[in-house]
């Protein structure tokens, strides 16, 4: 019964040494003690948040400020004195201020039951004859490898006033290379702090997509994001975003895409967390019948639980509304209408670390119904995540 206490006095300690410490690495060890220690107590006890803040005050301390934020965003989510909350905040407007370099990355193994997403409908009806596709095969499993990463560096020019230089990349690798797809982006462009809980970007984009090892297209843009804390527990993110999609050899879907997303992140305690999105999407490609409407939402939630499992779930839905007449897919003639609908779980143990890498099973099922004649699907997919903040 001693035990967690025990634990937290040597974390507490750590963390004094730290703070005497002569020297960087003299410093960081003690910080790292001081870290292994909260987390050892929080993997059973994830509801303490006495432990949970002096861990977020550590991560402060060593710079990890992605982990500290989090964890000190969980904190405010429980019943706190006001002494309290407001030393939180005072660490969370610290943060913001000198905020200047912040990186991910991950890899998962894939196993994909329809990498492709392809219907496995063989046969279209034509004025109400049947017409069948010669050799095809449907859908294929696959057994794919995703990486995926980037960072940011903010330069700053003034209090309230930054530059932002930023890049992404996302890859999957199926056996055979037909699956294969990457996505490259980058930003770039002036952030302000509006007040200490409203910062907002005007960034200019540019992506390049690939598919099977070869271009499929290049998209220049710009993007406006707007974030603002609303309560101690609740957070608001607002993306307005204009692209211009140009194929290397589809002309014919050369698109202007304008688009609005929402995401609000809740703590509900420190121990659960809900996550909502909803957006719009047009499309006007170059061609009537593919230019399109989109509109989608989101739910999730994250429950830390003792023993050191995270649980989690969430549902997806995409609704798309095409123009034109999509003859002889559609059988009447009338426009195409596509709704996916993607269901996901997931579960990690947070006393399972290697390298700061938490490996996490996510485990997904997405179906679209669709009026149009063979382009319907179903796909599962299982993946092993090894994500690491920075």
């Amino acid at each position: 019964a001693d035990a967690p206490s025990a634990l937290f006095g040597a974390g507490i300690a750590a963390v004094a040494e730290a703070e005497a410490a002569e020297t960087d690495d003299l410093r960081d060890a003690a910080l790292d003690r001081a870290i292994n220690v909260f987390h050892t107590i929080l993997v059973n006890e994830p509801g303490a948040d006495r432990v949970r803040l002096e861990l977020a005050r550590a991560f402060f301390l060593k710079g990890d400020d992605t982990l500290a934020r989090d964890h000190f965003e969980r904190v405010l989510a429980g019943e706190l004195p006001a002494a309290v909350i407001a030393n939180v905040q005072r660490f969370l407007n610290a943060m913001r201020e000198r905020r200047r370099w912040s990186a991910y990355f991950g890899l998962a193994l894939v196993p994909d039951t329809n990498p492709g997403a392809a219907s496995d409908a063989d046969v279209i009806y034509i004025y109400d004859l049947p017409f069948r596709r010669d050799n095809y095969q449907g859908a294929e499993s696959g057994f794919g490898l995703a990486l995926w990463g980037g960072g940011e560096y903010r330069y700053p020019l003034d209090d309230s006033l930054c530059l932002r230089f930023g890049a992404d990349l996302v890859h999957r690798d199926y056996p055979g290379g037909l699956f294969d797809s990457s996505l490259l982006a980058a930003h770039t462009g002036p952030c302000v702090l509006i007040d200490k809980d409203t910062e907002a970007s005007v960034l200019l984009t540019a992506q390049r997509r690939l598919q099977a090892g070869e271009p499929t297209y290049d998209s220049p843009g710009l993007r406006i994001e707007v974030d603002r804390r609303l309560t101690d527990r609740l957070t608001m993110r607002v993306n307005a975003t204009w692209e211009r999609r140009n194929f290397v050899d589809s002309s014919y879907l050369d698109a202007s895409i304008t688009s609005l997303a929402v995401h609000a992140a809740w703590v509900v305690m420190p121990t659960v967390r809900l996550d909502a999105r909803v957006g719009y999407r047009a499309e006007r490609t170059a061609s009537e019948p593919w230019r399109n409407t989109t509109r989608w939402g989101s739910l999730r939630t994250t429950v830390a639980l003792p023993w050191g499992f995270t649980v989690g779930g969430g549902a997806a839905m995409h609704l798309t509304r095409y123009q034109g007449r999509w003859f002889p897919f559609v059988r009447d003639g009338t426009s195409r209408r596509d709704t996916i609908l993607a269901l996901h779980a997931s579960v990690l143990n947070r006393q399972v670390t290697v390298l700061g890498f938490s490996p996490q099973f996510v485990v997904t099922n997405e179906r679209r119904v669709s009026n149009a004649q063979l382009h319907d699907y179903q796909r599962s997919r299982v993946e092993l995540r090894f994500q690491r903040l920075f």
